[in-house]
């Protein structure tokens, strides 16, 4: 599905509106997509941030442990604007939402993630502006999903609780999925799987380093879960529907939870899932810090297996047409056959600088 796209969209793209986000990439990027988010408008913004707040917090089973700092006007490092109390404002997650299962509870319901209702809103605009030509009759509503280990995991006070958040994060998720599909036929329906918590614990333990702030993550175990939740998740993805895994290391203020040492740990997952999966997977997505224009980076792809549309996180914004042209030249020395992404989703990005930004992609689509 995906085989003739040059560039790839990750998800997060800042915005007031989803038709704002359309326009926005379909002017510059309209020939080169075949998937196409809303972005993270509204409460949707930092990835998984308002899960805590909206979904959590108000739960009448769980008690809150942990929550982000006030706003502090008077720090010349509080980077939130008023209004934004509800994220974590440091990279260590120390302030990051956290909750407990209250006294006496011993399980709870999580009735919707609130991603069916902004995926069927979004998708009226989606059909409007593609009936009216604005956007390429051939091109899929993209609708990014979390994986469990990130929207569930990092939540997590008491580690024996993980397996409860999981599954009820994931059976919301199934119900969220298949309101969906009651609205967004799924030949229509593009789903990437957001994935951090697994690239992050799979680099830890290639370090034998170990986060404990993060109880999402299992030492000993990451791949057999990876398995399990994959194939948990491919269960609600219909057969017709495009569907594509995002790998990441975080994206906090631009910056990695961790530095991956090479391209060793994402293609360690990709092949895991490839090989696993019982269907096709249309589009893998990896990062490529800006830094890392160097053979040892890349090199690990020469063991990726070739059942997939690659995308590699070339574009950044801070070198633009010419340190993405760097990249693609050594990525090229290791892969055939590849197209072009941001290193994670544009949704930390000031909103001006998006319009360049799909510049540089269309200018670097041409060196493919």
């Amino acid at each position: 599905m995906t085989d003739s796209a040059k560039v790839h969209l990750v998800g997060s793209i800042p915005g007031d509106s989803a038709t704002e986000v359309f326009r926005l990439c379909t002017t510059a990027l309209g020939d080169l997509i075949r998937t196409l988010p809303d972005g993270e408008t509204g409460y949707r913004q930092h990835y998984i941030g308002w899960l805590g707040y909206n979904i959590y917090r108000t739960h009448p089973d769980l008690r809150v442990v942990t929550q982000p700092r006030p706003i502090d006007p008077d720090d010349p490092e509080e980077w939130r604007k008023p209004g934004e109390e509800w994220l974590s404002r440091d990279i260590d997650w120390s302030d990051f939402w956290r909750f407990r299962l209250r006294e006496g509870v011993a399980q709870f319901t999580l009735e919707t993630l609130g991603y069916a209702d902004a995926a069927v809103e979004s998708y009226a605009e989606f059909l409007r502006l593609r009936d009216a030509g604005a956007i390429p009759a051939e091109t899929r509503f993209q609708v990014a999903l979390p994986s469990a280990s990130d929207g569930a995991g990092v939540v997590v006070a008491d580690p024996e609780d993980l397996p409860l958040f999981v599954e009820s994060y994931e059976k919301a998720m199934a119900r969220d999925v298949a309101r969906m599909l009651e609205v967004i036929p799924a030949s229509d329906l593009a789903i990437q799987w957001d994935n951090v918590g697994f690239a992050i614990g799979h680099e830890l333990e290639r370090s034998k380093s170990r986060d404990s702030a993060d109880p999402g993550i299992q030492p000993g175990r990451l791949t057999e879960n990876f398995r399990q939740m994959l194939g948990r998740f491919l269960d609600i993805v219909p057969d017709d529907a495009a569907f594509g895994i995002h790998l990441c290391y975080g994206d906090f203020r631009h910056e990695h939870r961790i530095q991956p040492r090479d391209l060793g740990v994402c293609v360690l997952l990709a092949n895991e899932a490839l090989s696993f999966a019982r269907r096709s997977i249309d589009w893998i997505h990896m990062p490529v810090p800006r830094g890392r224009a160097d053979d040892d980076y890349f090199r690990p792809l020469q063991d990726m297996s070739a059942d997939t549309r690659l995308f590699l996180g070339l574009v950044h914004h801070t070198d633009g047409v010419e340190g993405t042209a760097r990249r693609i030249e050594v990525a090229k020395r290791h892969s055939s056959n590849f197209g072009i992404a941001t290193e994670c989703g544009l949704g930390r990005r000031p909103r001006e600088q998006i319009p360049e930004l799909m510049d540089i992609h269309r200018q670097a689509a041409e060196l493919l």
